[in-house]
C-alpha cells in the first residue's frame, strides 16, 4: 500500500501546467480550443474567446501547442478555421508566458457532395460524402439540404446541417416523390450537388422495438443500418 501511494505521488509530481494567451485578430469568433499535442493527442483546454489559458496536468516532454477557433460551434476543427501553433518543451517546472496567434488559413474551396436519398418509415434519409482536406478536416462550414416536388423545381424547404462527423439528414414527413440537393457552404460561397430523387428499395423488411431507459424522447427517432 505504501509503495502504491509513493508511486502515485511521484507520478503526480511530474505533471506541470502550460499557460499563456491566445491572440485572435481574424474577425472570426467562436470558442477557442488549445491542445498540447504529442502526435495527434494530448491534454488541452478551451476558452470562450481570445485571452488567457492554462493547461494542467502536462507530463514532461516536447509538445506542439495548437489552438483553433471553433467557428461552427460544434467542437470540430474545420479546414477554414483560424488556427495557430508553437513548439513548447516541459521539463521540471510550469511553462508560462506562451503566446499563440491564430490566423486565417488559405481558403479551401467547397466541394460539391455526392448524395443519395433512401425512403424510410414516415420520411426520407438524405446522405452525402463530406469532403475533407489533406489533414482530414471537414472543408464545408455547413451543409444546406433543400427539397422540391420536382427535379429542379421550386424549393419547398431547407435545413442547415453543421459540418462534422455526421453527414446525413433525416427528413421526417418527407414524401417519396420529393427531390433533394445538398450544398456545401464555405463562407459566402457554395458548391451544390445535382437534384436527386428518393431511392426506393425492395427486399427483406426488418422490424423491431426500441426501448428508451432513463430518457424522454422529444423528437423523431432515427434508426439506420
Amino acid at each position: 500500500m505504501t509503495s502504491a501511494f509513493t508511486l502515485l505521488g511521484a507520478t503526480a509530481a511530474l505533471a506541470f501546467n502550460i499557460s499563456g494567451t491566445v491572440v485572435n485578430n481574424t474577425g472570426k469568433s467562436g470558442r477557442i480550443y488549445i491542445t498540447a499535442l504529442q502526435g495527434d493527442q494530448g491534454p488541452g483546454v478551451s476558452i470562450s474567446s481570445a485571452g488567457s489559458f492554462t493547461i494542467t496536468g502536462v507530463p514532461s516532454g516536447n509538445y506542439t501547442l495548437q489552438a483553433f477557433v471553433d467557428t461552427q460551434g460544434n467542437g470540430v476543427r474545420h479546414a477554414n478555421d483560424p488556427a495557430g501553433s508553437l513548439p513548447v518543451s516541459v521539463s521540471s517546472s510550469d511553462v508560462t508566458g506562451q503566446s499563440i496567434t491564430v490566423t486565417t488559413p488559405a481558403t479551401v474551396n467547397a466541394v460539391a457532395p455526392q448524395i443519395i436519398v433512401y425512403r424510410g418509415n414516415g420520411g426520407n434519409f438524405v446522405m452525402w460524402d463530406g469532403a475533407k482536406d489533406s489533414n482530414g478536416r471537414p472543408i464545408a462550414d455547413k451543409y444546406r439540404v433543400s427539397w422540391s416536388a420536382s427535379n429542379g423545381g421550386a424549393v419547398i424547404g431547407t435545413k442547415d446541417i453543421p459540418s462534422g462527423d455526421n453527414n446525413f439528414f433525416a427528413h421526417s414527413g418527407g414524401l417519396s416523390t420529393y427531390w433533394y440537393k445538398v450544398e456545401a457552404i464555405v463562407g459566402v460561397t457554395s458548391a451544390a450537388s445535382g437534384w436527386t430523387s428518393v431511392t426506393t428499395t425492395s427486399g427483406v423488411t426488418v422490424t423491431g422495438t426500441v426501448n428508451l431507459t432513463g430518457i424522454t424522447a422529444t423528437g423523431p427517432l432515427l434508426v439506420a443500418r
